[in-house]
């Protein structure tokens, strides 16, 4: 539990993604299981909102403008018109569920249990920066028996000790290039953007050959951030 908690962002962002995620299943909750259809879509624009939010706090702001505009602005307003001009009861009904939705459950918990498989497969490892860096199997598992040595690391996975040396180097090497980057300033950091931005499907390529083409996305065309 200990590693789903200890994330490389500060613990506001945290606090403020478990929150829209309760609120958002909370409202998930209430769309399937309320009684009037007008509220059930009152309570979906809640949830859409929440994930607006998320994407606000993963610093996607046009996704997050693209969810409000497309989905609330547009799709629940079409949602409400449909319920209006439809003969649509307009208050609580009590045979609104279908006969068959206990067949949903376990299509559901299959759904989610397949979802937790591919994130965890793909996102679930920590040895992927030594692969992208060109390590082998050899160099890969003589690492993790040098960590496990010095209590750093058990069965492979990074212990509580080994994930806060590893918080604590981040924080502290930020620390450390903080100044130079202040003190180059902004036009001579987009300058060096320019230099290296020729060199971006050399470095994605590289990527690919080491760690595989599911590695920092960021990176590659259509995504969040460029090189």
């Amino acid at each position: 539990m200990s590693s789903l908690f200890a994330a490389d962002v500060n613990v506001a962002q945290n606090v403020g993604f478990y929150i829209i995620a309760a609120i958002m299943v909370f409202g998930a909750l209430r769309v399937v299981s309320g009684r009037n259809v007008v509220h059930a879509a009152l309570w979906l624009v809640v949830v859409l909102g929440g994930v607006a939010a998320q994407y606000l706090l993963a610093a996607a702001e046009f996704v997050a403008i693209s969810q409000v505009m497309v989905y609330i602005g547009a799709v629940m307003v079409l949602f409400l018109f449909g319920i209006m001009l439809t003969r649509a009861t307009i208050g609580e009904e009590s045979d609104l569920n279908n006969k068959n939705w206990a067949i949903g459950i376990p299509v559901a918990l299959l759904l989610a249990g397949t979802l937790v498989w591919v994130i965890v497969d793909e996102y679930g490892g920590e040895e992927w920066i030594a692969r992208s860096r060109g390590g082998d199997d050899q160099t890969v598992a003589a690492a993790w028996s040098h960590l496990e040595a010095r209590g750093l690391a058990v069965d492979g996975r990074l212990s509580d000790a080994g994930r806060s040396l590893r918080l604590d180097l981040e924080q502290r090497t930020d620390e450390l290039t903080a100044p130079v980057w202040q003190a180059i300033g902004e036009t001579a950091t987009l300058k060096l953007l320019d230099l290296v931005e020729p060199h971006q499907d050399a470095f994605v390529q590289r990527i690919d050959e080491t760690a595989g083409p599911r590695w920092m996305p960021a990176v590659r065309p259509g995504g969040s951030a460029s090189v």
